[in-house]
């Protein structure tokens, strides 16, 4: 891992009502971290791992998604960039490391794996670890064993309120639409492709004769005038994947709709009548 380069671009968000961390996006030229951590407060403080202090206004606080951007007096151009991984190189058991300022100690690095690259938790997907998360660390940098952004360390499962064994992350590919999205339109767009459904189950599968395929996100119903409608999905069709992506459980789904802004097109492999259709 490029610690070194992860060490240099993680600060510590500081104000009267606690601390957090966050990240350097060079692209951008703009710090991440979570609404929470930031929640009432207009300026805060980050401070890099030399405890050097920077005054940092909070130009993006959006509650729905758990993501604040920040922008910082200072000049920041000697900060190396950090490559964003591809949410589709997860898989379980990869390892990741943690990084920010639990407590808010000194800059701390905790190691674990992915338990889950897609949890579906409130409408949307996180990736699962068993990396340490503690308060302090909340929008903090999630990263793979090259030094890639993973995610933004965003929640804990626990009756404490300290680690107990599951930590929640937001997928970086969607931390960088969201930016990407507020650049260009002013607001985070939401894409929207127009069914009901249900996971494809053994009982389903049987009652409606399929035998194609054992997974799948069945369609219910194709709402009017839908994106799903317009590229001819139908009722009892069978998705299977989006864009070449395995999509067969609601978590994937939603997880695949997310990473995509209104107007878009993406590829949806189906099954209709026990036959592979494809339709965009």
């Amino acid at each position: 891992m490029e610690q070194n380069n992860i060490y240099k671009t993680v600060f510590k968000v500081t104000h009267s009502g606690g601390s957090g961390s966050c990240f350097y996006l060079k692209a951008y030229d703009l710090f991440v971290t979570n609404y929470h951590v930031t929640e009432g407060f207009r300026t805060v403080a980050i401070h890099d791992n030399e405890r050097n202090p920077y005054l940092a206004k909070v130009v993006l606080a959006n509650p729905a998604m758990d993501i604040a951007l920040l922008a910082a007096e200072g000049d920041f151009s000697s900060l190396p960039d950090i490559s964003l991984a591809e949410d589709d190189t997860l898989t379980i058991g990869r390892k990741v490391y943690v990084a920010g300022y639990p407590y808010g100690m000194p800059f701390t690095i905790t190691e674990g794996s992915v338990s889950s690259p897609k949890q579906l938790m409130d409408g949307k997907y996180y990736i699962q670890t068993d990396a340490a998360v503690n308060p302090g660390n909340s929008g903090g940098a999630l990263v793979n064993t090259h030094g890639e952004l993973v995610g933004i360390n965003t929640a804990i499962y626990s009756q404490t309120g300290n680690y107990a064994g599951h930590s929640f992350a937001i997928p970086a590919s969607l931390v960088n639409k969201i930016i990407g999205d507020i650049k260009q339109y002013g607001a985070v767009q939401r894409a929207f492709i127009g069914i009901t459904f249900q996971p494809l189950t053994a009982k389903l599968a049987k009652d409606k004769e399929i035998t194609a395929v054992n997974s799948g996100i069945y369609v219910v119903e194709v709402q009017p005038n839908s994106a799903a409608e317009d590229g001819g999905i139908k009722s009892g069709d069978v998705i299977t994947a989006i864009n070449g992506v395995p999509t067969t459980t609601d978590a994937q789904l939603r997880g695949q709709i997310n990473r995509y802004s209104p107007g878009d097109e993406i590829t949806v492999d189906f099954y209709r009548n026990n036959k592979k259709e494809t339709a965009k």
